[in-house]
């Protein structure tokens, strides 16, 4: 690799792979060679400050905090700390915590996510790579609820995701996370649930499998056409009228939920067709809506196409 080329790196896999041995052995051939003591090229003091800066970011280190109540004393190691409005979350390698405040919350109960119309298991197993895969939910005597949630290899905040980009990712990724929130959409809908919870503080992303996963906000999850437990106050804005009167849930709260993430994450040069989408009006149900974006996406690039997204988590937690 060249001292442009170096120079050039943003990701910590552009020049470590995931194994620290590995990762250690290549910092240390690198140093040596473009050290500005070993190196006389005028780029070598740029190119160094690269080598250090993602090998620092790859050397993450976490905190730790204590979960107690009167049956229970749990340690956790964390990378970030996050405040919601409904408590905090803590985002692991392996796990995302949440301590949630119960004077907000009355339950958390994951087993409506997982009402399932499906007759084919093999379609409800590959749909249950969005829905949360929750450990643990302990309930404290100080009005705390406690959420231990798995995270799978490469998974990250979608937040995290998008900051990384400076808010202006590529357009082609914006697209693919699109398809999978629609996706999600079409599940509810067969199975008579409305998410109520799809905005990007809620979501985990993996860019390197195109997947996104629902972590945080399904407790306010509901059947559709019942009763409203609650709803976060973005969530709130994205809702009908109607909804926000009678409290009743509703599918199109997901799909315009969709829509305002699109108008989050599209960048302004963003093709005009996806720009479009994300000022129309929703569709009646979530199949009208993935087709009106499929043909959209035909508009914007002239097919499908995956992109390649290398981003790991050492480039977001340091």
């Amino acid at each position: 690799m060249t001292l442009q080329e170096i120079i050039k790196c943003r990701s910590c896999r552009d020049l470590f792979p995931d194994n620290m041995e590995e990762a250690k052995k290549i910092y240390i051939s690198l140093i040596k060679k473009y050290h500005p003591d070993f190196c006389k090229d005028p780029l070598c003091s740029q190119a160094s400050a690269v080598i250090n800066t993602l090998y620092n970011k790859a050397k993450k280190v976490p905190e730790s905090k204590t979960f107690s109540n009167s049956q229970n004393n749990i340690k956790f190691d964390f990378l970030r700390e996050y405040e919601r409005e409904d408590g905090f979350s803590y985002f692991s390698e392996n796990s995302i915590y949440y301590l949630l405040d119960g004077k907000i919350i009355n339950k958390a109960e994951p087993d409506i996510l997982y009402r399932s119309r499906f007759i084919n298991p093999d379609i409800y197993k590959q749909a249950k790579i969005f829905l949360p895969d929750v450990r643990k939910i302990i309930y404290t005597e100080d009005m705390k609820i406690f959420i231990d949630i798995s995270v799978e290899k490469n998974e990250m905040p979608l937040d995290e995701f998008l900051d990384f980009f400076e808010g202006k990712p590529d357009a082609r990724h914006c697209a693919w996370i699109i398809s999978r929130l629609l996706g999600m959409c079409c599940f509810a809908e067969i199975n008579n649930l409305v998410f109520n919870c799809l905005c990007t503080d809620n979501i985990l992303v993996n860019p390197e499998m195109h997947t996104l996963r629902i972590t945080g906000g399904w407790w306010f999850s509901s059947i559709d056409e019942e009763k409203m437990t609650g709803v976060q106050s973005e969530i709130y804005q994205n809702m009908p009228i109607s909804c926000r009167t009678d409290g009743i849930a509703r599918k199109i709260t997901d799909l315009e939920s969709v829509k305002a993430i699109c108008r989050k994450i599209f960048p302004k040069d963003s093709p005009e067709p996806l720009l479009e989408f994300s000022e129309s009006l929703c569709m009646t149900d979530a199949f009208s809506e993935m087709e009106f974006w499929e043909n959209t996406i035909d508009r914007a690039f002239g097919g499908k196409y995956f992109t390649k997204v290398n981003l790991c988590l050492a480039d977001i937690y340091n």
